[in-house]
């Protein structure tokens, strides 16, 4: 989009996904928010998926 600058990309070698923002903060919180819902859904500690929640609430 003309005016808004490169996206940011990040590759997420855990999931081999790709994740895209406009800004590097923006991919970071959406890689945190993702590994917190594995997580939960894998039976993890409770704590374990409210540090990457967390992080994505101080970061997105």
């Amino acid at each position: 989009m003309p005016g808004r600058g490169p996206a940011s990309r990040f590759c997420d070698g855990t999931f081999r996904a790709v994740y895209a923002g406009g800004t590097p903060e923006t991919c970071v919180a959406e890689i945190a928010y993702h590994h917190g819902q594995a997580l939960r859904e894998s039976g993890e500690p409770a704590g374990a998926a409210r540090i990457f929640e967390a992080l994505a609430l101080r970061v997105g």
